[in-house]
């Protein structure tokens, strides 16, 4: 998968967001793909997440999934994606260059979906709509990306 180069240049910034928030992040990459098998549930082989972080807070293991789109018209995609991401980590966000973030309302159907929305401007990240946290739904799909992710954590 390519990764439009815009979109890329904001990896960086959402990482250091998250770590900020206290995660560890994983973004996608060619040679390492963090990708949840979905063929029998979507009728797509696999679903890549641009990032995820991890966190362990108390007894419990905390991941929050970040869409990186550059552009309007992907953005209906990324909320699909976030949709699957909610039912299996306990945040979703989808993370947008300032020019798109100003143009969406703190009181979008983001907040109704329960989708975060992050606005980047250079190395700023502001989370302008508040990610709802979830208890996971989908245990199996929550297994498969934890163990991934975990295990590109270590990686590293």
């Amino acid at each position: 998968m390519n990764i439009p180069k815009k979109e890329e240049l904001f990896y960086s910034p959402v990482i250091e967001w998250l770590k900020d928030n206290g995660f560890r992040a994983i973004q996608f990459m060619d040679e390492f793909v963090v990708g949840i098998p979905s063929l029998s549930m979507l009728g797509i082989q696999f679903i890549k997440p641009c990032i995820v972080g991890y966190k362990k807070e108390d007894d419990t293991e905390v991941l929050a999934v970040v869409e990186v789109r550059d552009s309007k018209q992907l953005l209906f995609d990324a909320i699909g994606r976030c949709a699957i991401y909610r039912k299996m980590g306990a945040y979703s966000y989808i993370a947008v260059p300032k020019e798109i973030g100003d143009e969406i309302t703190d009181t979008s159907l983001y907040r109704d979906l329960g989708i975060g929305l992050l606005v980047i401007e250079g190395k700023e990240v502001k989370e302008k709509v508040k990610a709802e946290s979830q208890i996971p739904q989908r245990e199996e799909m929550r297994n498969i990306l934890l163990s991934m992710v975990k295990f590109a954590i270590e990686q590293k």
